[in-house]
């Protein structure tokens, strides 16, 4: 019955007004149940506004590869299969950036090919982010197909040191919505003085015409604070592409429980080849031995 009074729970009027009655309330206690649900069902059955984005909970925990998914599906960046390694430059700048308290709200572009790890390095960035008590929320348009998650409850923000949003793929958002996403922060922030500091890391492949009309509509907003960075690849070492390839065999051997991998072999021109100068090749490599078996 408290859950009808506090718009909680919404049974029908008739059931309210006989929970009401079960439970020995008098005639006025009854008469307010039902009215209360009629609200509650009203309020509910009205249609309600379509918002082009939401702000889910980000994923700080490595999620589960599907039941039977490829060898190849153990690269997908969102699984997390092999130990994030490397990147201490990059996260000591972005760092830099999220606590720089020149301005309560900053926009970084973070962008490079397919492949370069900027989606690793995102994750990473909001594990470390999650132990210096901010929280961290995932950006996704209403045209992303991903299963939604559950939404970043706004009640966490009151005990936080700031908001860090992570925005993916940012290139395939309409201009239009991804500066009016980026300036409703802008206006919150205006409106309540109190409110934390609010970072927004973009992820994207190209920087083009698209980020060019982004930038300036921003600016337009006076929103200036800004900035743009190129992911270099994540070049390993010719001596550490032998143990990069070993430790990704090894974590594909777990998640697809080979028990032996000793017969594997190594690619013969791992530690020469210029082929092999990205982590991502190496790791390909790796997935590769296990295609084939």
């Amino acid at each position: 019955l408290s859950g009808v009074f506090g718009g909680n729970k919404n049974p029908s009027p008739e059931m309210a007004e006989a929970i009401a009655k079960a439970l020995g309330a008098d005639t006025a206690t009854q008469e307010k149940a039902r009215h209360y649900a009629e609200a509650v069902n009203a309020l509910r059955s009205k249609p309600q506004v379509e918002t082009r984005w939401r702000v889910e909970t980000f994923a700080l925990k490595r999620p589960p590869v599907p039941e039977g998914a490829a060898p190849s599906a153990l690269l997908n960046a969102r699984y997390r299969v092999v130990d994030f390694t490397g990147r201490d430059e990059e996260l000591r700048v972005l760092a830099e950036w999220r606590d720089n308290p020149g301005s309560a709200l900053r926009v970084r572009l973070l962008h490079g090919q397919g492949g370069q790890g900027k989606t690793r390095l995102a994750a990473k960035f909001a594990a470390c982010s999650d132990k210096k008590h901010w929280v961290v929320g995932q950006v996704r348009h209403r045209s992303d197909a991903a299963r939604p998650a559950k939404l970043l409850p706004a009640g966490r923000l009151r005990t936080a040191f700031g908001l860090l949003l992570v925005l993916d793929y940012a290139e395939r958002w309409p201009v239009q919505d991804l500066v009016d996403c980026l300036i409703s922060y802008q206006a919150g922030i205006r409106a309540d003085k109190r409110t934390v500091p609010v970072r927004v890391l973009l992820l994207a492949r190209p920087s083009g015409g698209w980020w060019q009309g982004v930038r300036g509509a921003l600016g337009e907003h006076d929103l200036t604070a800004v900035t743009a960075d190129q992911l270099a690849p994540l070049v390993p070492a010719p001596a550490d592409r032998q143990l990069l390839f070993d430790a990704a065999c090894n974590r594909f051997a777990h998640r697809l429980e080979c028990a032996d991998i000793t017969s594997v072999e190594r690619p013969p021109k791992l530690a020469t080849d210029p082929e092999y100068g990205r982590a991502l090749t190496v790791q390909m490599a790796g997935t590769g031995v296990f295609t084939l078996t």
